[in-house]
């Protein structure tokens, strides 16, 4: 069975995304409501024991400080620079890194356009899938894991 972290601030979107990843799509699923809490669960589960993290990046976490927040114009993204350090320590499986958010574009383009060779090797595994191409958006997410997996 794949194991799954999940991370997303908002409570409704978490249960129904863990729900889906679980009930439907067979997947172990640990729930992190934010950042702070996914630090503590990481301390708990080795990290490389995931095959797949899925990430909200806007997120509101109080427990961060300042220079974990980089500024976009989209907003503050408090997962990027945390997400960095997961991958880094990932690194050496094959697990996956999911941005499900609602920046894409610009994630992607800074992922696509880095031509320093140690941030490619985590930037690599990363895949961006956008909030605001899912109708049905834990059916979407679903269906995005599944294909990492097949």
């Amino acid at each position: 069975m794949k194991k799954i972290m999940i991370i997303e601030d908002h409570i409704i979107d978490l249960e129904a995304n863990a729900s889906a990843l679980d009930k439907k799509g067979g997947y172990e699923v640990i729930k992190a409501n934010g950042i702070a809490t996914a630090k503590e669960l990481l301390e708990k589960h080795d990290p490389k024991s995931f095959d797949c993290l899925i990430v909200d990046l806007n997120m509101s976490d109080e427990f961060l400080d300042d220079t974990l927040k980089p500024n976009t114009s989209g907003g503050s993204l408090t997962g990027w620079v945390w997400l960095y350090n997961v991958a880094r320590a990932m690194l050496g499986n094959n697990s996956q890194i999911v941005i499900y958010s609602p920046f894409i574009t610009e994630l992607d383009q800074k992922i696509k356009k880095t031509d320093d060779d140690e941030e490619r090797k985590y930037y690599d595994r990363v895949k961006t899938f956008s909030k605001a191409d899912a109708t049905n958006g834990s059916e979407y997410l679903l269906d995005k894991v599944n294909s990492l997996f097949s």
